[in-house]
């Protein structure tokens, strides 16, 4: 088998080719909400650029994104994953990551950054904290490359959640 990094790439690659030959991502429900598996978001050859790059490099190195993806950005779609807390309110999360795995999981290998979506919880007072069940996330997609101030790619994929539930 493998290892971890040519498993990922091969995962990668197959998750491209799906979405290739479906000229699409996801299937829309009949309330409009776009419904999005973790492996249609995988990038084959993504690389972060170089934290001191200029924005002019930055701009140089055109869309890194596939055209399918960045087709998401502002859609309403439905996603299944596993909650990491970020921020609380109270005993409630306020904001967390998103990921494709169990946080714990993966024998250490880190995840990439398609694998995870940084999302904010639109409800007041946040939502209850649902540590080693998978959950459906809905709400606003954001898509494209987010920098921290010293120039550090942060997330690819952000969502505004307007709804966290368990699955069944």
């Amino acid at each position: 088998l493998p290892g971890g990094a040519a498993l990922a790439a091969h995962h990668a690659r197959d998750g491209a080719r799906r979405r290739a030959q479906r000229g699409a991502v996801g299937e829309r429900g009949e309330d409009g909400v776009l419904a999005v598996r973790f492996e249609e978001l995988e990038l084959v050859a993504y690389e972060a650029p170089d934290p001191d790059a200029t924005d002019e490099e930055r701009a140089a190195r055109g869309d890194v994104l596939p055209e399918l993806l960045r087709r998401l950005d502002g859609e309403t779609i439905a996603i299944r994953g596993y909650m990491s807390p970020l921020e609380f309110e109270d005993d409630r999360v306020s904001s967390f990551v998103l990921s494709r795995n169990l946080p714990g999981c993966c024998f250490g290998v880190l995840p990439r950054p398609d694998e995870w979506i940084e999302v904010d919880v639109l409800a007041e007072g946040g939502v209850d904290y649902l540590p080693f069940g998978s959950v459906v996330v809905t709400g606003r997609f954001e898509v494209g490359e987010d920098f921290d101030e010293y120039g550090y790619v942060t997330s690819i994929y952000r969502l505004e959640a307007e709804s966290v539930e368990e699955p069944w």
